[in-house]
């Protein structure tokens, strides 16, 4: 998805990240998650093992805080104290987990797909001024790591730490944040004057971009919003209390789980075509 147009991949992470977030159904959301991990692994081939660790850790915490604070249910699987554990809250809990893991998954991968250049085409047409903001922010933020290493790389030549000092340690890492602070705020200023002495609020402001969208991202854009429709339409709403109940397969529920698997198989369809053709 790197190839299609910022207003296209936009779109299609938002129809799945809204059937997620607000979806009660487990087939949606177990969908969603398998799908999320996969995508995540496919475009990384496998790379980040520890971030893939610490979301498994979060469902299994998720998991268990819904049983420990609530009371509800109707099958009590055991006691902690006086408090009843029950299969309801349980399973409720798992999959609320996998909604809000699946989502934080699809967040990630939107984050790495649209780049800085991406976001200001996107955000530049509907305000000059919140495009402005998000590409000095985007800016600042790798800025200002590179300068807060070089500040504490300049502090330990000085002899300014102390391998067994806590204090005076910490008394650094405070002058460090000082500095860091003092040279944003002149970074600052020289910015604003820079960007006076260029006429930046003398007029309208006008942005080039070699983006285009092209007829098969509007196919794309239309396609997701049909299966994004189809989905909400058809999509059957599960009751977990006081007992968890799973309602028939119908025609329309089945149609809905069938489109949120086609919405989902998209990026997957596109990341295999483009590679592909790379080759």
């Amino acid at each position: 998805m790197d190839k299609c147009n910022p207003i296209t991949v936009t779109i299609w992470f938002l129809t799945v990240i809204t059937i997620t977030m607000f979806s009660t159904n487990p087939i949606i959301n177990s969908l969603s998650f398998l799908a999320a991990v996969l995508f995540s692994l496919f475009r990384r081939d496998i790379k980040t093992k520890r971030t893939h660790l610490y979301f498994m850790i979060l469902l299994f915490i998720l998991t268990l805080v819904n049983p420990l604070v609530s009371r509800q249910g109707a099958t009590v699987l055991f006691f902690v104290g006086d408090k009843p554990m029950t299969l309801e809250a349980l399973i409720y809990g798992f999959f609320a987990a996998l909604m809000l893991v699946g989502t934080l998954y699809w967040f990630r991968s939107y984050t790495e797909i649209m780049s800085s250049e991406k976001l200001l085409y996107l955000f530049g047409k509907l305000s000059s001024r919140l495009s402005l903001i998000l590409s000095m922010s985007l800016r600042y933020v790798p800025l200002f790591c590179r300068k807060a290493k070089e500040i504490d790389k300049m502090q330990r030549t000085l002899g300014l730490y102390a391998d067994e000092n806590v204090l005076r340690n910490l008394l650094a890492k405070c002058r460090v944040c000082t500095i860091l602070f003092t040279w944003a705020l002149e970074n600052g200023i020289w910015t604003a004057d820079s960007m006076t002495a260029r006429g930046y609020g003398m007029g309208r402001r006008t942005h080039f971009s070699m983006m285009k969208m092209h007829i098969s991202d509007w196919l794309l854009c239309f396609f997701c919003l049909l299966l994004w429709g189809i989905t909400l339409y058809g999509m059957p709403v599960c009751t977990y209390y006081p007992q968890f109940t799973m309602p028939l397969l119908s025609r329309w529920s089945g149609l809905s789980y069938l489109s949120f698997g086609m919405l989902l198989l998209l990026p997957f369809l596109l990341e295999t075509v483009q590679r592909f053709k790379s080759r």
